[in-house]
């Protein structure tokens, strides 16, 4: 599910509101699991804040995050508010150059939008235009629609950091505290880069799967999407490939497996579950099935809850 909105540059602020009531209706009537990551006390405090929070008219930008904020609360990954609209009209606009990553509790800069700025790749962001970085991160997550408590999932809507970051702060020079790979902290003021020159460097076609022997007795297997089209796309047939890779297992005797799914970020469950059934020497189930008929959208979102 995604929600959209026009392309006006302005809401008023009693559209504003009034489009944030809907919002707030329209989520009460029709999600099912509005409340299995959140009580239904905090989803209403926090529409109330927000509608409250708007004295005058808004920009979309400013819309948008209200509408995301209340959206992401539900903590479900397949419900967000699109924001196509917004990232084209940042496309020649300078942002934060760098993409981060979570690793237990730094965010370390993964990618890169200048060439001239690779050699910070693997530097520890501790501090942005004099915010900490686990005070604009906590920001930024609040408008991210992540599953549940799955927390390291948030890696994969940081790769758009620099779009989150605009959220919060427009500038377009950036004051960085990093720590480097001697350990020693230093600070750098940096120019932002294009957000269309930023994507474009950091966008990489995926290969949905691929595998690597390291040592003669471990393997590797690198999943990085459970997605169908993507196999289709790269013509990979998933039967075949996995079914030949644990083949090669076996005839190498190889005991030592990795499956790397850190960048997965889910698809059908033809592929995940194709995949675990080759871990599993006994039947089990992976999906089980339940039919029941409600009247009401309050007596099914109950049942889906709990």
């Amino acid at each position: 599910t995604h929600l959209s909105f026009g392309q006006n540059e302005t809401l008023y602020k009693d559209s504003a509101i009034k489009d944030l009531t809907v919002l707030y209706s329209l989520l009460n009537n029709v999600h099912p699991g509005q409340f299995m990551h959140c009580t239904k006390i905090n989803f209403d405090n926090s529409y109330d804040s927000l509608a409250k929070s708007i004295n005058s008219a808004l920009t979309l930008t400013e819309y948008y995050s209200k509408a995301q904020f209340l959206v992401s609360k539900i903590q479900d990954g397949h419900t967000w508010v699109d924001n196509s609209t917004i990232k084209s009209s940042l496309q020649n606009r300078a942002l934060f150059p760098f993409s981060i990553y979570k690793i237990n509790d730094s965010y370390i800069i993964s990618k890169s939008g200048a060439q001239e700025y690779d050699s910070l790749i693997g530097s520890v962001v501790t501090k942005i235009n004099d915010k900490n970085i686990n005070e604009i991160v906590a920001k930024a997550s609040s408008l991210m629609s992540i599953e549940g408590e799955n927390q390291p999932a948030i890696n994969n809507s940081l790769q758009s950091f620099p779009f989150y970051y605009y959220l919060a702060d427009t500038s377009s020079q950036f004051k960085i505290q990093l720590i480097g790979k001697g350990s020693e902290p230093k600070e750098a003021v940096l120019p932002g880069v294009s957000y269309k020159s930023f994507v474009t460097r950091t966008r990489k076609i995926v290969e949905p799967i691929k595998q690597d022997f390291p040592s003669p007795n471990i393997a590797v297997l690198t999943v990085n999407t459970f997605n169908i089209s993507d196999f289709e796309f790269k013509k990979i047939d998933y039967e075949k490939y996995i079914g030949n890779f644990f083949t090669q297992l076996s005839k190498k005797k190889i005991d030592k497996l990795i499956i790397d799914v850190r960048n997965n970020n889910g698809g059908s469950a033809e592929i995940s579950n194709y995949l675990f059934s080759h871990l599993c020497s006994k039947p089990y189930y992976y999906f089980d099935y339940v039919g029941k008929k409600y009247k009401s959208a309050d007596q099914f979102k109950s049942y889906c809850t709990t």
